[in-house]
């Protein structure tokens, strides 16, 4: 698939915890059904020695996921970077394996920013833009289990 029908890149590190990546999985699989644009899985497996391999086989020919095992285990930041770097997506998002999404202010969120895209004036709209990225990041994650932060990475296409 090239580079530009994919909107969205959603990164997921994971390391031991297949019981939650498969409840996210389910999740996105449910929820996604909405979603309009075209969008792929990265899941970044940190040498999991659980049930992850399993967890993300039996997902392989339900959604766009595109798996990346460790030998080792690199850590959790460069599990995230690797993630990071398999995506193709024109935006690329982090979710922890025990977050969710909430879809409709996702969709609403990704509609500004390919608007102002499109126009071609990121200078014009630069206050609208952080605005839009501020208001992403507050109403996109539903907290599950930890407390971990939200990254969001734009690439220019």
């Amino acid at each position: 698939m090239p580079n530009d029908l994919i909107t969205l890149s959603i990164c997921i590190p994971t390391f031991n915890r297949s019981r939650y990546l498969n409840t996210l999985l389910q999740d996105i699989s449910e929820n996604f059904k909405i979603f309009p644009f075209q969008y792929e899985i990265i899941i970044s497996s940190n040498a999991s020695t659980d049930d992850t391999d399993e967890v993300v086989h039996n997902w392989l020919n339900k959604l766009p996921i595109v798996y990346i095992k460790q030998e080792t285990n690199i850590g959790s930041a460069a599990s995230l970077n690797d993630a990071y770097s398999h995506a193709r997506g024109t935006f690329s998002i982090y979710l922890a394996d025990d977050d969710f999404l909430e879809v409709p202010p996702l969709i609403e969120a990704l509609i500004n920013f390919l608007g102002v895209r499109r126009q071609g004036f990121w200078h014009q709209w630069g206050l609208k833009l952080r605005e839009s990225l501020a208001h992403l990041v507050d109403c996109i994650m539903r907290r599950v289990v930890c407390d971990a932060s939200a990254a969001f990475r734009v690439y220019s296409v």
